[in-house]
């Protein structure tokens, strides 16, 4: 039996529409204020716990699915092509990315005058509060079809109605070196990793000075004597959103680590 589904409306009045149907207006009626609803012109379906009814879409042929474990989430992450495990895996390390979800509802739209069915990739809240709606690409050529581009831009218009920004990633954007590639596929495999209760304390300590540190300088806090036990547990540190560095360039001794400081991580994304 398909899992049940609960679905939250967004009342949202489209800018570019064809003959778009009359905003929420405020009129006076003896003196009182009566509000006049529109009638919601999108609406989101979320399946509950992430569902199975389709959280990828099914197309014709051979098409790259999969799942990931994910610590950040607690839960596991779905995907589909080439471009988004890759996002999945640099989300789950970033620790500026503080919650993110693949796939997480189904939204219903009218463009044109025709009801459309859009499934974002992912949906992710970053460090400074900022939540972003994604849509994973090959290339540019992926949204050249003029009815997708305008699905697209009203999609766009929902999500700056909701506060939320929307964005296309490119898988250049993802991977744009092989720098990218091995640091995520690094931090990954130590997501899990298990710090002592004094590797913890030395994270705590850098964290309170409140500025950038550097690789070889927290290693040496970390383990003098071993310096690939502490790389190992710098990893660790960083996968676990401990502290964060750029993963686009080479990592070395003089790499800046910067701490983040511990915030909430789940809710505002979670419907």
């Amino acid at each position: 039996m398909a899992p049940k589904s609960k679905t939250a409306p967004i009342r949202f009045v489209p800018e570019r529409l064809e003959n778009p149907p009359r905003r929420s207006t405020l009129e006076k009626s003896g003196g009182d204020t009566e509000h006049k609803t529109v009638p919601p012109t999108a609406k989101i379906e979320i399946l509950e716990q992430g569902g199975y009814r389709r959280p990828v879409i099914t197309r014709g042929g051979a098409h790259a699915r999969g799942r990931l474990r994910s610590r950040k989430t607690g839960l596991t992450q779905v995907f589909e092509g080439n471009g988004e495990p890759w996002f999945a895996m640099r989300n789950e390390v970033d620790a500026q990315v503080l919650d993110f979800q693949c796939h997480p509802f189904r939204m219903h739209v009218i463009v044109r005058g025709k009801r459309r069915t859009y499934r974002p990739d992912a949906i992710r809240l970053l460090l400074k509060g900022r939540i972003q709606l994604v849509e994973v690409k090959r290339t540019e050529k992926d949204i050249e079809d003029p009815d997708y581009r305008a699905l697209m831009d009203h999609v766009q218009e929902i999500v700056s109605e909701c506060g939320w920004e929307f964005q296309v990633i490119y898988r250049q954007d993802i991977l744009p070196n092989e720098h990218s590639r091995e640091n995520i596929e690094t931090l990954y495999g130590r997501v899990f990793g298990k710090l002592s209760p004094q590797d913890l304390n030395t994270c705590r300590a850098a964290q309170a000075d409140a500025r950038s540190i550097r690789w070889a300088d927290l290693r040496e806090r970390f383990a003098a004597s071993d310096p690939r036990d502490g790389d190992w547990m710098i990893e660790t540190a960083c996968a676990q959103g401990l502290f964060w560095f750029d993963l686009d360039v080479e990592r070395t001794e003089g790499t800046l680590l910067y701490p983040v400081t511990p915030k909430h991580r789940h809710g505002t994304i979670r419907f």
